[in-house]
C-alpha cells in the first residue's frame, strides 16, 4: 500500500516539478521520503538536479569566441527555481511503516486530518486520532467515527475528495471536530465505560 501512494505523490511532484526525472531520481525521492532524518539526501538530489540543468544550460547555450551565447537577462534555470519551496514540498510528505506509538503521536501532533481507506480500517491509528482531536476520513463505518461530527465516512453520495473539502476547505468543520472529539474522550472515561460498552454492543449486533 505504501509503495502504491508513493507512486501517486511521485507523479504528483514530477508533474509539478518538471526538472525533476522520475527514471533517474525515483530511488532518491523515495529514500527521502521513507526516512525522516534525510537531510543527506535531500542535498544530493538537489545537487544531482542542478548539474543536470547546468549540463542542459551549457548544451543549449554553447560558447562563440570564449563567451556563452545568451540573451539580455537570461539566467540559468537553476537559479530561478525556489529551492526552498521545493525543499519545504518533500518535506512535507513522509512515509513510515510499522509506525511505534511514539511516532505516530509525534505526526498526529502537525497534522490535520487522518485519511485510513484500510478494510478493515487500522485501529490503532484510529484511537490515536480520537486521542489528538483530528478527523479522520475511513471507508468502513465504525462506532469510534460519526459521520460528520468527528470524521467523514466515505459511502454512497460522500466521497473522499468531499470529505476532505469538508476538514480542510473550511476551518469551521474542523473546529466542530475537534470539540466533538474532546467531548467523544470524555464519554470513555473510567466511569462511563458501562454505558460506552453496552452501545458498542449493540452496534455491533446490528
Amino acid at each position: 500500500m505504501a509503495d502504491q501512494v508513493f507512486s501517486i505523490v511521485l507523479q504528483k511532484l514530477l508533474n509539478r516539478y518538471d526538472f525533476l526525472d522520475g527514471e533517474k531520481d525515483w530511488k532518491i525521492i523515495n529514500k527521502i521520503m521513507f526516512n525522516e532524518n534525510n537531510g543527506k539526501e535531500m542535498q544530493k538530489l538537489i545537487y544531482r538536479v542542478k548539474i543536470r540543468l547546468w549540463k542542459a544550460w551549457e548544451i543549449n547555450h554553447p560558447i562563440k569566441d570564449g563567451e556563452v551565447t545568451i540573451t539580455v537577462d537570461e539566467i540559468p534555470e537553476s537559479q530561478r527555481i525556489d529551492w526552498e519551496q521545493f525543499v519545504e514540498d518533500m518535506s512535507n510528505v513522509l512515509f513510515r511503516v510499522g509506525s511505534r506509538d511514539y511516532q505516530i503521536f509525534a505526526d498526529l501532533a502537525r497534522a490535520r486530518i487522518v485519511v485510513d481507506m484500510g478494510e478493515p480500517y487500522d485501529t490503532r491509528t484510529q484511537f490515536n486520532a480520537i486521542s489528538a482531536g483530528i478527523p479522520q476520513i475511513i471507508k468502513v463505518e465504525s462506532p469510534f467515527v460519526i459521520h460528520c461530527e468527528n470524521g467523514w465516512i466515505v459511502k454512497e453520495g460522500h466521497s473522499l475528495t468531499e470529505g476532505l473539502d469538508f476538514y480542510l476547505g473550511k476551518l469551521g468543520n474542523w473546529n466542530i471536530a475537534l470539540v466533538n472529539t474532546a467531548k467523544y474522550m470524555e464519554q470513555l472515561e473510567f466511569g462511563r465505560q458501562s454505558d460506552w460498552w453496552e452501545r458498542r454492543m449493540r452496534y455491533e449486533q446490528r
